[in-house]
């Protein structure tokens, strides 16, 4: 019963740590973090700005203003961040394949990976935690450091 699932929790937990930690370190850090930044930020940036690139557009070039102008330009706006990122970061990791930097870009894309599945396996065990009840020692471990660091 309730040791089983919480088997199943810590198990979880730390498959998301390995898992996520080898990719890391084959895929590399530039490559990892490129993925989450030219998919994200471009969307981010794009809420928060879709007001003013869309009347950028009108004011400039006498952009369409009429209904569905603002997913229009939003869509334009997305894609050009997204396409200025992956070029961005297609060049980065040119660069330091250039510098043979290749295991220092390994090792820090496994640092990475081990944060994303630290993060990926927390939101797991406090799902666990607050849906079925499942407590576990790693997740009281994680919120005494949490509290811990947030408190400094």
């Amino acid at each position: 019963g309730l040791r089983y699932c919480v088997l199943v929790a810590v198990v979880f937990f730390l498959w998301c740590h390995l898992v996520i930690t080898f990719f890391g370190f084959f895929v590399g850090f530039v490559a990892s973090f490129s993925k989450f930044f030219t998919l994200f930020i471009p969307l981010i940036i794009t809420y928060i700005g879709s007001d003013i690139f869309q009347l950028y557009l009108i004011e400039k070039f006498s952009f369409y203003s009429g209904s569905g102008a603002e997913i229009i330009s939003s869509i334009i706006m997305y894609v050009m961040l997204y396409l200025f990122f992956k070029i961005l970061f297609i060049l980065f990791e040119a660069l330091i394949k250039s510098l043979k930097l290749g295991l220092a870009n390994r090792v820090f894309g496994a640092v990475l990976g081990f944060l994303t599945g630290s993060c990926f396996g927390y939101i797991f065990l406090v799902l666990a935690n607050k849906i079925y009840g499942i407590e576990s020692l790693i997740y009281f471990k994680i919120q005494a450091y949490l509290s811990f660091f947030l408190a400094i």
